[in-house]
């Protein structure tokens, strides 16, 4: 019972602290559909308001750093083919599991947010001798989708968990 206290301690403390995130030095995307926050040492570029709306990537660390850890927004108008958010995330499942080589899908799950609730979806795929870790964020607002994906080398997953968690954070839906 002791060790349940201090996880669950642990666990509000490290709540209050992630949700009082610090962007004072960050840059704001801005789109018809949504908004969010990135880093402002990351390469971005807007692209507009349809399809692939955004692309950023931080800089290689140094000469050995074989790969910029990215992340890309893409806005989908699902008028014509209206669709929940569990179709729309059941739908990009199947096409991971059954379209992609040398990919090995980790997981999806249901997370709610206080805007509504948004798809997490991650799996494995080995491109050009890198093992690179997909993490996708997707949400669902008046027939359209608004898919979050970031990529990153597997290996550096835990140092670039906290800028995606902020990111996802900062995400605004219109």
């Amino acid at each position: 019972m002791k060790h349940l206290a201090l996880f669950t301690t642990a666990l509000l403390i490290s709540l209050c602290v992630f949700s009082q995130a610090d962007y004072s030095n960050w840059q704001t995307a801005e789109s018809k559909a949504y908004s969010l926050k990135y880093p402002s040492g990351w390469n971005a570029d807007i692209i507009g308001d349809a399809g692939i709306t955004m692309m950023a990537s931080d800089v290689k660390k140094d000469a050995d750093d074989k790969f910029k850890e990215n992340f890309g927004v893409l806005v989908k108008d699902h008028s014509k083919k209206p669709m929940s958010l569990s179709e729309f995330a059941e739908d990009q499942v199947k096409e991971i599991k059954n379209g992609m080589e040398n990919t090995t899908f980790l997981g999806s799950q249901r997370l709610e947010r206080g805007d509504g609730d948004m798809y997490r979806i991650t799996y494995v795929r080995n491109q050009n001798g890198l093992e690179l870790l997909y993490d996708s964020r997707s949400v669902m607002k008046d027939n359209t989708s608004i898919m979050i994906v970031f990529t990153m080398e597997r290996s550096k997953f835990s140092e670039y968990e906290s800028i995606l968690n902020q990111i996802i954070e900062s995400l605004v839906v219109k």
